[in-house]
C-alpha cells in the first residue's frame, strides 16, 4: 500500500473511533476523555491506537535528518 493509502486507512479508523462512544464526540473531547483514563485504559483507547499507528507511518516516510518536533508526545 502507498503512503497515501495507509494514511487514508488510519484517518478512516480515527473517524470510526471518534464515533464509537458518542456520534457527536469531537476529537478534543475524545482526547480529554482519554487523558482522564488510567494508563492501560488510555493505551487501549481506539483514538490512541490509531494515533500511534499514524505516527509510525509518518516516521517511516520521513527522512531521519528532517524530523520535526514530536507534538504528539509519543
Amino acid at each position: 500500500a502507498t503512503l497515501s493509502q495507509q494514511l487514508d486507512q488510519v484517518l478512516q479508523s480515527l473517524r470510526e473511533a471518534l464515533q464509537l462512544p458518542e456520534p457527536r464526540s469531537t476529537p478534543l473531547s475524545s482526547l480529554v476523555e482519554q487523558a482522564a483514563q488510567k494508563a492501560p485504559e488510555a493505551e487501549a483507547h481506539p483514538v490512541h491506537i490509531q494515533t500511534q499507528l499514524l505516527q509510525k507511518n509518518l516516521d517511516k516516510h520521513t527522512p531521519a535528518g528532517s524530523r520535526q518536533t514530536n507534538y504528539m508526545g509519543t
